[in-house]
């Protein structure tokens, strides 16, 4: 389905944007890419729409999709098993 990988890695953050809809007992998944190495703007003043990669953002959602696609399909399947390794994205400036 991508042509490019992501490692997935499960952690659990400590002061994340998710958290108050985790406490309300919402699910939550999320995409993190470590934005400092991605971009060097990120979280400064300098940190504009001029600086953002759009194709990697269309790729993120892409990615979004189809993994939410995936869980659905755990959720409503009798036959629960995924392959993972079609949503590892990899970039080589990482």
């Amino acid at each position: 389905m991508f042509s490019q990988f992501i490692y997935l890695y499960i952690f659990n953050g400590d002061n994340a944007d998710y958290l108050p809809f985790e406490a309300l007992g919402y699910t939550v998944i999320g995409f993190h890419d470590d934005g400092v190495t991605k971009n060097p703007n990120y979280h400064r003043s300098s940190d504009t729409h001029d600086t953002l990669d759009y194709e990697y953002m269309a790729s993120i959602s892409n990615l979004t999709i189809a993994t939410i696609l995936q869980l659905d399909k755990l959720v409503t399947s009798d036959n629960a098993d995924v392959d993972v390794a079609s949503f590892l994205i990899h970039h080589e400036d990482m």
